[in-house]
């Protein structure tokens, strides 16, 4: 197959470095970008965001041009030459990511063949001629990247001629975002003798290393690649008027993966013995364990949070997915309540099983079992999750085809049930190739339920806070990954839900904010501390329980201690053997620590697991679909009923929760949608957005 269409980014070195010190992106000379479009059956109107990823950088969306200052000198692009008449507009806005803040400017001009002259607004102006049309080299494209349904190629159907702008100066460390922003007007397509009402344009992106000063490139460079599809703006079809046939029940469960630094919660890892010293030795050495191994299934990985939540991430930053997605269905005001302790792994847990974690036994991130006489710490041991069934297993079981990727629990081993694919946790796994592989499995898998979760912009927000440029930067990224799926063809037949884990609080960890256990704990008293944080856990000796009690209450103002029998009750945590019998929980802003090691941490700025009834930890609620009523705003509900609402637009029987439909059921069509085989999907989408409730809410939520 041909290119269909091609960027191709000129960097040209405006100063050259000859410090041999400097890294090897800082002496890229030209970077390539090769962008090819197909036209596949939705709708017309299109905004793309291109996300330009530099050669042999992971995980990266923008395209970050290293220390040497660089000059993007021009972007040639191939468009149909039927495209440059009044019907068409070429907008681009190159976005500058800097340290300090984020600088735009608009192309000044683009230069198109046969003195067509195209300004960044889209007119036309006739001065210059220009050559002919562009000979466009041929080269084989992936199949799987373009063989979607009735798909055509653009530049192949219709005749193309390329566009050359001029771009600007580039400085030390910017990173670049290109935005083009193309409309099409129906007369085109029509030229082209396809349907206008089922277009769909679907992107690849591919950025290589083309030339360099040195002779050889390094070992290890590859070119990268991400996958962008197109945003529309089209009016959705009502639910009467969708066939049944090709409805698929997709949740998109948007989940702030928030990953918990080493300084305020150890990584205990598998204790295979429980006596004392063993115990405490392990503790003393990971309590300054700031990194876990990809390769562990025992961790994920260690990063603390601060999202200070004053401020709603929707609104204070640019996410227009998102908000057009609240303005088109449901959205939580209010904020969704999250479960007690208000961390990840026990809140994951929770919305795929309706159950409080005292019932589903995943009671904090890290935590020790006294039968199995041994810890757990983000793991996937299936012995630690046996006492609840998630969703994508009843879901299997009922005959439905699954899907989860990146999900805490995900690769777990539920009697020899498994999902029809898996992803687990890839530690530099981009965030591109999760869309593409949510995508596959929604439009070539068939699969009904689809469970996919990214950790940004929560991981921004434990290095740099929530007012950070950083932050601010990665929600428009995520917004965008956001709708890249949300904009894919069968977006207007699926039932998307997006929500978070739970929220975040701000924290200064210095002594004065923590009640350190080992100050005021004899340690022939107790076994073993087995969480910290917003939430602290003692296993005292037998016999000692109230003398570990007595030691620790009232040392601290702002940290209560309880014997797990007088836990209150609204926090459902009390009935669990994995809850120890001496809980320490502390007010926001405040934390436990074991030995005061966090203390040397300048670099948290955050945590969470706080009380539930706290704003600050309440979660983002957004549902938007065939099955949901338009533009209504929702009060606070606990999230264990999240589970019961995806059972029912699923249409299998829950198993037995906490939780229920009752307070979602105002948000649900009066009409019912049939679904019927074949399915495309149901897909599940995790996004790190966190609630905030407007400034006019006034909350005083206290432990």
């Amino acid at each position: 197959m041909a290119d269909k269409f091609k960027i191709i980014i000129a960097a040209n070195s405006s100063k050259s470095s000859n410090n041999s010190s400097s890294s090897f992106i800082s002496k890229v000379a030209i970077v390539k970008l090769e962008f090819n479009l197909v036209l596949d059956l939705n709708p017309i109107h299109s905004d793309w965001y291109i996300y330009l990823t530099q050669a042999g950088l992971n995980d990266s969306s923008v395209v970050n041009l290293g220390p040497s200052p660089l000059e993007l000198a021009k972007v040639n692009i191939d468009v149909p030459e039927m495209a440059l008449d009044s019907s068409f507009q070429f907008i681009t806005n190159i976005t500058i990511k800097t340290r300090d803040g984020t600088r735009t400017a608009k192309v000044a001009e683009c230069r198109g063949a046969d003195s067509t002259y195209l300004t960044s607004e889209g007119k036309k102006r006739d001065e210059v001629k220009e050559p002919g049309p562009v000979k466009r080299k041929k080269r084989d494209v992936n199949e799987a990247d373009v063989n979607r349904r009735n798909s055509q190629l653009f530049c192949d159907t219709a005749k193309c001629r390329q566009i050359e702008c001029d771009i600007v100066t580039i400085a030390p460390n910017d990173g670049v975002r290109i935005d083009l922003e193309l409309k099409i007007d129906a007369k085109i397509l029509e030229k082209l003798k396809l349907p206008a009402d089922i277009i769909d344009f679907t992107t690849e992106a591919r950025a290589a290393i083309l030339n360099t000063p040195i002779d050889i490139q390094p070992v290890d460079h590859k070119p990268d690649s991400t996958r962008v599809i197109t945003s529309f703006d089209t009016g959705r079809t009502s639910p009467q008027e969708i066939p049944g046939w090709v409805i698929p029940v997709s949740i998109i469960l948007g989940i702030l993966l928030l990953l918990i630094v080493a300084a305020v919660f150890y990584k205990v890892g598998f204790f295979q013995r429980s006596d004392r010293e063993a115990l405490l030795q392990a503790q003393e050495d990971d309590s300054t364990d700031t990194a876990g191994s990809p390769e562990n299934t025992n961790a994920f990985s260690s990063h603390n949070n601060l999202i200070d939540t004053e401020y709603d991430y929707l609104s204070k930053y640019k996410a227009p997915n998102l908000n057009k997605l609240a303005e088109n269905g449901v959205k939580s005001t209010d904020g969704m309540i999250p479960s007690f302790p208000t961390v990840t792994f026990c809140n994951h847990q929770t919305l795929v099983t309706g159950l409080f974690p005292e019932s589903h036994g995943i009671v904090y991130n890290r935590m020790y079992d006294p039968v199995f006489n041994e810890s757990f710490a983000y793991g996937n041991d299936s012995k630690w999750y046996s006492a609840a069934e998630p969703i994508w297993i009843t879901a299997k079981q009922s005959g439905l085809k699954t899907g989860v990727s990146f999900w805490p629990g995900s690769t777990v081993n539920y009697n020899d049930v498994k999902n029809d694919f898996t992803e687990g946790f890839e530690r530099n796994q981009n965030f591109s190739k999760r869309v593409d592989t949510a995508i596959d499995w929604l439009t070539k898998k068939n699969l009904n339920f689809v469970a996919v979760y990214f950790e940004q912009p929560d991981g921004e927000g434990h290095a740099f806070g929530p007012e950070s440029v950083q932050v601010g930067n990665m929600v428009e990224i995520m917004d965008n990954i956001v709708g890249d799926i949300f904009t894919a063809k069968i977006f207007d037949k699926i039932n998307i839900i997006v929500t978070s884990d739970h929220g975040m609080s701000a924290i200064n960890l210095t002594e004065p904010n923590a009640l350190v256990l080992t100050k005021h704990l004899d340690q022939n008293d107790y076994e073993l501390v087995s969480q910290f944080g917003a939430v602290g856990a003692v296993l005292p000796k037998k016999g000692k329980e109230d003398k570990v009690f007595n030691d620790l209450n009232n040392k601290h103002p702002h940290v209560k201690i309880y014997h797990k029998k007088d836990i209150p009750e609204r926090l459902h945590y009390q009935h669990n053997r994995r809850i120890m019998p001496i809980i320490a929980i502390a007010e926001e802003h405040y934390f436990v620590s074991y030995n005061g090691s966090e203390f040397k941490n300048d670099t948290v700025k955050g945590i969470h697991g706080y009380d539930n009834n706290l704003v600050n930890m309440r979660a983002l609620f957004i549902a938007s679909g065939p099955s949901f009523k338009r533009n209504v705003e929702l009060a606070s509900f606990n999230n264990v009923d999240v589970y019961s609402l995806m059972c029912h637009l699923l249409e299998i029987t829950p198993k037995p929760s906490n939780g229920s439909l009752a307070s979602l059921k105002s948000i649900l069509m009066s009409v019912s949608i049939v679904v019927k085989p074949p399915f495309y999907l149901v897909s599940v989408m995790s996004v790190s957005f966190q609630f905030s409730p407007p400034e006019s809410n006034s909350y005083k939520n206290k432990l």
